[in-house]
């Protein structure tokens, strides 16, 4: 028995995006889409969240911009601190 609301045939959501995909390469598709600027920003939330802490501990907005500030503050230290310097070689 079937659902009268149920959609009958399945639709990709994005074709465009996967057909140029297909057709010109794995990573030229990620930088078309900039999809290395969300990976990016996506680890740096990660970062975030498991060093300095999941969720904010001020009650009040004006100490909560600033614990964040602090947090991202630390956060830049460190990194800047452990990231290696890299340069590249022909």
């Amino acid at each position: 028995m079937q659902n009268a609301d149920a959609k009958t045939a399945y639709t990709q959501p994005r074709p465009g995006t996967i057909n140029y995909i297909k057709e010109k390469g794995y990573h030229v598709g990620r930088n078309k889409n900039k999809y290395g600027r969300r990976e990016i920003v996506e680890n740096t939330i990660y970062r975030y969240k498991s060093i300095i802490c999941t969720k904010l501990r001020s009650r009040k907005w004006d100490n909560q911009d600033i614990e964040t500030l602090l947090g991202c503050h630390t956060l830049n230290k460190m990194t800047n601190l452990g990231m290696p310097h890299s340069v590249k070689l022909t």
